[in-house]
């Protein structure tokens, strides 16, 4: 699935990760990030590095681009087909 991200948003250091809880938290800290603090955001790589199993990519107001979350639900996990 990482491989399916646009290289022009792994340039960018707007990364966060989480574990099921789904908070977000800096991979360089281990402690929770902000998604208004881009002190608290990392690199791709550090997140890719970091043992929390969630990758996100937080939005900041000069970005060009536009999201949808098609979350995977704990009590209904997504299948390989719908990925």
């Amino acid at each position: 699935m990482l491989s399916n991200i646009p290289a022009e948003m792994k340039d960018l250091p707007q990364w966060v990760v989480s574990g099921v809880d789904k908070k977000p938290i800096d991979p360089r800290t281990g402690q929770l990030a902000s998604p208004t603090d881009p002190s608290t955001w990392a690199t791709f790589d550090e997140a890719v590095a970091s043992p929390y199993p969630n990758k996100g990519f937080v939005l900041a107001p000069s970005d060009s681009f536009t999201i949808i979350a098609l979350d995977d639900k704990v009590d209904k996990p997504a299948t390989e087909a719908e990925l």
